[in-house]
């Protein structure tokens, strides 16, 4: 990895955390050719990553790396606190390119300082694809519950997200992987 590519996150951090502390149009347009390096730094970045998810999914190089990256303007319309600007920064790849494609598996990226993540998988799938994910799960999920149980994977990942109380609809109440299936996402 290139010496630049180390100082990319502590930078960006700097710059996030300061952005959280005046997160107003005249910081921004006094830091904007800052913003404008690490935005394209990032940029990079997400070429790099590409690279290394193509080893298990070759499609990952057909996305345009900066449609991965979402903006980091706000619609202060509908923010609270009216503050224009986001104080992260969102990267979604997923194999159609899209950073706005939710209708199949990909992977989330958040670099926040003190709060950022990796997550994976199906988010809020559409019902159909939820039902066809857990028809799966129903038929061949003693797989994934191995992975998913599995001590060196619990050590580096969390398995979350919302759950129905009760079996989703056609599914028995003792099928051995029902805890399973009651995920929405």
């Amino acid at each position: 990895m290139s010496q630049q590519k180390t100082k990319l996150f502590p930078a960006l951090y700097s710059f996030l955390g300061e952005l959280s502390q005046n997160n107003n149009r005249e910081w921004f347009a006094e830091n904007k050719t800052r913003y404008q390096e690490l935005h394209a730094d990032v940029i990079n970045w997400i070429t790099d990553l590409q690279s290394l998810l193509a080893q298990y999914d070759e499609k990952m190089l057909d996305i345009v790396p900066k449609n991965a990256l979402f903006r980091i303007y706000k619609d202060a319309r509908f923010a609270k606190g009216k503050s224009p600007y986001k104080t992260h920064f969102g990267i979604h790849l997923v194999t159609s390119g899209s950073r706005s494609d939710f209708t199949r598996a990909g992977f989330y990226i958040h670099i926040e300082p003190g709060a950022s993540f990796i997550a994976g998988g199906a988010h809020s799938p559409m019902p159909l694809w939820l039902k066809a994910i857990r028809e799966n799960l129903a038929l061949d999920g003693d797989e994934f519950q191995k992975i998913i149980s599995n001590a060196k994977f619990k050590k580096e990942f969390d398995f979350e997200g919302s759950k129905l109380v009760r079996p989703p609809k056609g599914f028995s109440q003792d099928h051995p992987n029902i805890e399973l299936l009651k995920y929405k996402t």
